[in-house]
């Protein structure tokens, strides 16, 4: 059953608020348009106050996986593995997650985990018993942040993972 109009009125500009505070994706902002409606609130007017909200810029999709990946990868880090699976569980649909994932460079990626695995290093280093581990250990931490195999190889090859104590026989596993 469609909502009468000041209900309308009072939910657009409630999310209207909510989306202006900060980007939100389509998904939070339904979420919140139905714990906030005095009744269930029906698909039509949902779609109603999304295409408006959509229509004012308040709710934008693009915009929403640009800055929430700029953000992501500048703050915590993150690898695009991650970001994918995280916007996706936000509703946001693969071509424009893969746009957002695409204008991150490769060395902005690589920076991102290098900087990430500087700050863990140190552990892992006095918990380590050769390089190999340590390697070993640094990958798979970078593997649970989402990054790639390569560019962990690249960014692991400039990393000094020497581990005090540990054999003077080393284990080579480049080419």
């Amino acid at each position: 059953m469609p909502i009468d109009n000041d209900e309308y009125k009072r939910l657009l500009n409630k999310a209207a608020a909510y989306a202006a505070k900060a980007e939100r994706s389509p998904q939070e902002v339904t979420n919140k348009l139905q714990s906030w409606a005095r009744e269930p609130l029906d698909e039509e007017s949902e779609r109603k106050i999304m295409v408006a909200l959509r229509q004012d810029r308040f709710v934008d999709e693009e915009r929403y996986a640009r800055r929430y990946t700029a953000d992501k990868v500048r703050f915590l880090r993150k690898g695009p593995l991650l970001l994918r699976r995280e916007l996706q569980q936000k509703g946001i649909p693969s071509a424009i997650i893969e746009q957002a994932l695409a204008e991150v460079s490769d060395e902005v990626w690589a920076e991102a985990l290098e900087q990430y695995l500087e700050g863990k290093i140190e552990g892992y280093r006095k918990k380590s018993r050769s390089p190999y581990q340590l390697r070993s250990r640094l990958m798979q931490a970078a593997y649970m942040r989402g990054y790639l195999r390569e560019t962990s190889e690249e960014v692991l090859s400039r990393l000094d993972l020497s581990v005090e104590g540990a054999d003077d026989e080393q284990i080579e596993w480049y080419d």
